[in-house]
């Protein structure tokens, strides 16, 4: 039976019948007998042979949202119905992460008609099934001490890109008496990490899944969803032609990446084009992002031009100085300068980092009234960054053409942790100011309140223009 389809060109749900003990037979959803799963009739391939895999040990690296969570729930609760009076464990570091395998192992077992006792308030969660006496537990790693408890029949561990060598352990410790099944499922991460320890032993016995984005593509276009698969796939072009290339290959290609890179070095040459020059573009708008340095560092001025997205100078000086810099437009104090720099460049905004510098903010506040403040954090930098590249990549950022600002974006690293978060910095020693002015800049201009406004007025413009098309026409 075929997955089906509404007018609306949504998916419908139909289900079909699977034992877990090999009988074919359609329970009733008013007394549905004991051991029957009813499993999803659009559930991809793929998701069924993990479902139906018989191996004692599996590990499944994937893309995100390829249906990893539901076809292991699926496996969960099959586990449950085919071992009556067990007790299987559904783990994942944090609770908040358990809970999307307890949501999904209740609509398993809502969809099939199987009776269930759901206790969501309980620590930890569980799940007890009446007709077979079965108990689903939902267990952080978060605290070693959440992991002790009676012996363990099966086991999920979720998230498995988290795990650590001490977990592994003591989760292997919980199934020492049974020896049962288990399955790992995460996302891939950086190299040298206990996950890919466990996925390079699953290979090497052949129990090893890797799901890309290319397996929900060719599931949905299998089915007949050739809707959905073109936005997938619409999706997936996009990140390939403006995401960097190491996140792309992890997240859509599933593929391990190394814990440090250059992050911007692939862009230099397209990017840094512009020719020294401090004339501002007649009538353009401008932003001058300011990251502030201290006694060892440099406070940089980068004036962009909000029309043309470029940059053609910056303006460099110690954190300690009191006197101005080669290159100073003027000014007395560094507010002084700042103020003298946000004229020169039609009146521009002048957006200052509040981090190390919420002093020069307020000081330069009070002489040059276009200033507002920027709070810099990894999750800030990070979306500012993958902006950055989207730009460099489709050709819609230029900055100067001068050695200090190219050799600081060359050296700019990427640090991924080893749940795959991100870092940013210099290499030690060197000096990254030139490339946080860029970032603070391309922050303000295309993510959080100031992205929002700049689309807001896109779009009254955008309609101004086609009013004034409309008039002229008749």
């Amino acid at each position: 039976m075929g997955a089906s389809r509404t007018r609306s060109g949504a998916r419908t749900r139909r289900r079909r019948s699977r034992s877990t003990t090999g009988a074919r037979s359609r329970p009733t959803r008013s007394s549905p007998p004991a051991g029957v799963l009813e499993l999803a009739d659009d559930l991809y391939d793929y998701q069924l042979d993990l479902i139906f895999d018989d191996a004692e040990e599996t590990a499944t690296v994937s893309t995100p949202q390829v249906g990893k969570t539901e076809a292991t729930a699926n496996w969960a609760v099959k586990q449950a119905l085919e071992e009556p009076r067990s007790r299987g464990w559904w783990t994942a570091p944090t609770y908040t992460q358990v809970m999307d395998g307890f949501d999904a192992c209740v609509q398993v077992l809502g969809s099939s008609g199987l009776a269930h006792v759901p206790h969501r308030g309980s620590k930890p969660p569980w799940i007890f099934i009446p007709a077979v006496r079965s108990i689903i537990e939902f267990r952080s790693w978060h605290k070693p001490e959440n992991l002790s408890g009676r012996t363990v029949h099966w086991l999920v561990v979720d998230e498995a890109h988290a795990v650590t060598r001490m977990v592994r352990l003591l989760l292997e410790q919980r199934m020492m008496a049974t020896l049962g099944s288990r399955r790992y499922i995460g996302n891939a991460t950086v190299q040298g990490t206990e996950w890919e320890d466990i996925c390079r032993t699953a290979k090497e016995v052949g129990t090893f899944r890797h799901w890309t984005w290319e397996h929900r593509y060719r599931a949905l276009v299998a089915q007949g969803f050739d809707r959905e698969a073109a936005a997938y796939k619409a999706r997936h072009d996009r990140a390939l032609a403006t995401w960097p290339r190491s996140e792309y290959d992890r997240v859509y290609g599933a593929k391990w990446v190394v814990a440090e890179e250059t992050i911007l070095a692939p862009y230099i040459d397209g990017v840094f084009t512009a020719e020294w020059d401090k004339t501002p573009h007649p009538g353009h708008d401008y932003i001058i992002p300011v990251d502030v340095g201290l006694v060892d560092d440099y406070t940089v001025a980068l004036p962009i031009c909000v029309t043309c997205v470029r940059a053609s100078w910056y303006y460099r000086e110690r954190g300690d100085s009191a006197a101005p810099a080669p290159g100073s437009l003027g000014g007395d104090t560094l507010e002084d300068r700042l103020a003298v720099i946000g004229r020169h460049w039609n009146n521009g905004l002048v957006v200052i980092e509040r981090n190390n510098g919420q002093k020069l903010l307020d000081d330069t506040t009070k002489v040059y009234a276009r200033t507002q403040g920027w709070w810099t954090d990894e999750l800030s930098k990070r979306q500012a960054i993958l902006e950055w590249i989207k730009l460099a990549r489709t050709g819609g950022l230029t900055l100067p053409n001068e050695e200090t600002i190219i050799r600081e974006h060359r050296r700019f690293k990427s640090v991924r942790g080893k749940t795959g978060n991100w870092k940013f910095s210099a290499p030690s020693g060197e000096h990254d100011d030139t490339v946080m002015a860029g970032v603070i800049g391309i922050g303000s201009l295309f993510t959080g309140p100031g992205a929002y406004l700049r689309m807001l007025q896109g779009q009254l413009e955008a309609k101004r223009k086609r009013a004034e098309e409309k008039k002229n026409a008749a």
